[in-house]
């Protein structure tokens, strides 16, 4: 046997094997590679084959990128086991990261994620993460080719002594792999009408969807194209602006409104259990949001996120901004906030306003510490402003985190009108079983879920109670006070129910029954949907409305000219606009730009295209419009 072992060894490392063995795995195994990722997201292995045969030429375009990195590092070492454990290695790491987020967020792992890398590691703190037998397989695939390329070794020395000038031989073939790979993308997974020719769908916004029709490799390698800094929309320019201004007729004065203190609460994973229609509770879960939806304005908001992405939504309620029109997998905190930064706490700010912002968590989380203060808040009271009994669960409860923001509220009322911001967290995943104490616990159970995931379900229905009971007491202190208050309470999105393997473990909701029986697009928007309520301390008029399903971006317009509220022309402009594009509201979330364009009429594509300018304008250009939407010089 060690004779034979030293036989393969040394017919290995002979240099036309050795370059053979090399070409062979080369192309191989990064196909492989590319099927095994697609089988670490499904799990079973005859749907897998079925995707792999129905889409082996996305997968083939993948194959080509994780080829090229292999023989960078097989050309930079002359050993190919270097290349393959590279490439294997990262493949399988990545796919499982994108496993857990599919499970998570619904949504795969896409190249702007890597910014948030921090931010992922403190809520990791929380998990329970699972290892599914596809990443047990991938892993086993990685270290055994590994272990067969140990012996060879590339003839790359003879090569270059060779050449008259060896060192810059051995260079430039180690770089060649890196050149082609930059070649490759710029030509071929850039190239947006060539892949949609071999039938890879692209798009800005259905990222689970782009993954699924065009493999993980390389559906990952196209959004790398979103790491580019924004391009400017075609024709943009100071009279491109102007006219887009004019659709609306803004002209940045601040009309008679009334300048009242204005709360914006976002509550973390708040929404109504409707998906889970089987489900029995021991207590009811919505009391308060009953009562005081007779006083107020209530609709459902579409969400971006499925168990995550609060910040992104959070930034789209403050600006009016349309993530959509960013790129894709943006962190628009973390890459876009800039001194002066134009949202709606800027805008206050300069008409006088205390700014307050409170969020129960690390202060460093998504920049919100960096990005705070570029928006124009005064003040930023993170989980160091809390005590430790205030604790409810994991996380801060939402009692405390309501009653700090009213405290300081009062504190700076003296000084005049005050916007104070709320981010809660007590609701936050992973929501595993147990979270509370049995006493307290609300029990939800559903004939169509396990033990884990009713007790999952139990903690997430928990949370709910108390964020409900949080709202009344909130608006019950604000109604005997003096002061003119609005108020607006939003779900961020709705949480996973993942049983006990928390954010790696089997998402319950797609196993309802009722829920899995309904069409896709059906499901995404139920998925999708969370409450909101505009509330005021004082006579409206507009007491029990419904103004049904509005986008994140457009809750401020909404409730700030329903209440004759102060506010920026940029949030009257999204008014009118909103008023063409509003029967859009599910494809500018969740349908790809082809057939978005395919859905508007000419005159929504006037708007849809205005809103873009000015977005890119206030954002990222020279701020044309700064006058006449926020009253400020550009």
């Amino acid at each position: 046997m060690a004779k034979l072992f030293n036989n393969c060894k040394a017919a290995l490392r002979r240099p036309k094997t050795a370059i053979t063995v090399s070409v062979v795995a080369g192309f191989v195994l990064p196909y492989l590679y590319g099927c095994l990722c697609e089988y670490v997201r499904d799990g079973r292995v005859p749907q897998t084959l079925a995707y792999i045969g129905r889409y082996a030429v996305p997968i083939a375009f993948g194959a080509v990128v994780t080829a090229l990195v292999y023989w960078f590092f097989a050309l930079l070492t002359a050993r190919p086991w270097v290349g393959n454990a590279v490439a294997g290695g990262l493949l399988c790491l990545a796919s499982w990261v994108s496993r857990q987020k599919l499970t998570y967020r619904g949504d795969p792992l896409l190249p702007k994620d890597l910014l948030a890398a921090g931010a992922a590691a403190n809520i990791a703190r929380h998990m329970r993460l699972s290892v599914p037998r596809g990443t047990w397989v991938f892993l086993a695939a990685v270290l055994l080719s590994t272990l067969l390329l140990l012996p060879v070794r590339l003839p790359l020395a003879a090569f270059a002594q060779r050449r008259r000038h060896p060192r810059a031989a051995r260079a430039s073939l180690a770089l060649a792999p890196l050149a082609a790979l930059g070649l490759y993308f710029g030509a071929v997974l850039y190239n947006e009408p060539l892949m949609l020719r071999f039938g890879i769908y692209l798009s800005r916004v259905s990222y689970a969807d782009t993954y699924y029709r065009g493999s993980f490799v390389t559906s990952f390698c196209t959004q790398t194209a979103s790491l580019f800094p924004p391009r400017a929309p075609d024709g943009y320019g100071a009279d491109a602006v102007a006219g887009a201004v004019a659709l609306a007729g803004a002209d940045g004065s601040v009309r008679e409104q009334r300048a009242c203190d204005v709360f914006v609460v976002l509550l973390e994973s708040y929404f109504f259990l409707d998906n889970y229609d089987t489900a029995t509770l021991s207590e009811p879960l919505t009391e308060n949001f009953a009562r005081l939806k007779a006083e107020g304005i209530t609709g459902q908001m579409l969400s971006e996120g499925y168990g995550g992405g609060t910040a992104n939504i959070e930034f789209s309620v403050l600006s009016g901004y349309l993530n959509r029109l960013l790129p894709a997998g943006s962190f628009p905190y973390m890459e876009y906030i800039t001194d002066g930064f134009l949202c709606y706490p800027q805008f206050l700010k300069a008409q006088g306003y205390r700014t307050l912002a409170v969020h129960p968590y690390t202060r460093t989380y998504y920049d919100r510490n960096a990005a705070y203060p570029r928006m124009g808040f005064d003040t930023f009271v993170s989980e160091e402003g809390f005590a430790r009994t205030d604790i409810v669960g994991e996380y801060v409860g939402e009692q405390a985190t309501l009653d700090k923001a009213l405290a300081l509220y009062r504190e700076a009322a003296a000084d005049g009108p005050v916007f104070v911001h709320v981010v809660t967290m007590q609701n936050h995943g992973p929501n595993l079983p147990g979270k509370y104490p049995a006493a307290r616990t609300v029990r939800a159970e559903t004939p169509e879920a396990d033990a884990a995931h009713n007790a999952s379900l139990s903690s997430i229905a928990t949370g709910l109670r108390d964020i409900d009971a949080a709202i009344g007491a909130f608006c019950d202190a604000l109604r005997g006070q003096e002061r003119d208050a609005v108020v607006l309470f939003f779900g961020d999105h709705q949480a996973s129910v993942n049983g006990s393997g928390g954010y790696g473990g089997h998402d319950l909701l797609g196993d309802m029954a009722a829920y899995s029986a309904l069409p896709a697009r059906e499901q995404t928007l139920r998925s999708h949907v969370t409450p909101y309520l505009m509330w005021a301390n004082f006579a409206t008029g507009h007491e029990g409305e419904d103004a049904g399903l509005l986008p994140s971006h457009m809750l401020l317009p909404v409730m700030l000219s329903a209440y004759g509220v102060v506010r920026p022309a940029w949030f009257d402009w999204l008014y009118e606009a909103d008023a063409q594009l509003g029967g859009l509201d599910y494809e500018l979330y969740f349908s790809p730009e082809a057939e978005l364009q395919a859905a508007m009429t000419p005159e929504q594509r006037q708007w849809y295209a205005a809103q873009e300018l000015l977005q890119y304008d206030l954002m990222f250009g020279g701020r044309y419009a700064a006058a006449a939407l926020y009253g400020t010089a550009p």
